[in-house]
């Protein structure tokens, strides 16, 4: 995408990190639709500086931010998993070794005393792990 001559160079600017952003679609989507909606992005750059000058290109980013976030977890979510059985195997080890790992610090957290200064056994971090 070559930019015009007369844009302005936050304009252009908007549009080179539009672009970059558009890179960590799936590869799917990026085919899809990303000439089109980095045409349509330095279109409304451009009105939204001509309009409304940097505070409406502000506004605008703040739109486009939090439409590119739920868009990106969208398309990853329609794309589905891939999950074959060695993955599988690999993340129900590794959630076992966590799952027993807060199961032994609950147990830890548990067995201390209640936190008492007078109590020789009792740490400070106790009035934090007995709540």
């Amino acid at each position: 995408m070559r930019q015009a001559p007369s844009d302005p160079r936050l304009v252009s600017l908007s549009s080179a990190v539009y672009r970059a952003m558009i890179t960590f679609y799936p590869e799917q989507f990026k085919r899809d639709f990303s000439s089109h909606m980095a045409q349509v992005f330095r279109d409304c750059c451009r009105r939204a500086y001509r309009e409304g000058g940097v505070l409406a290109l502000v506004a605008l980013w703040t739109r486009t931010g939090l439409d590119y976030l739920k868009t990106l977890i969208e398309e990853y979510a329609r794309g589905g998993t891939n999950m074959t059985r060695e993955k599988f195997i690999k993340l129900s080890g590794w959630a076992l070794i966590i799952g027993s790992v807060a199961i032994f610090v609950g147990w830890l957290a548990e067995s201390r005393p209640q936190y008492n200064q007078f109590n020789a056994a009792s740490l400070p971090v106790d009035r934090y792990a007995n709540l």
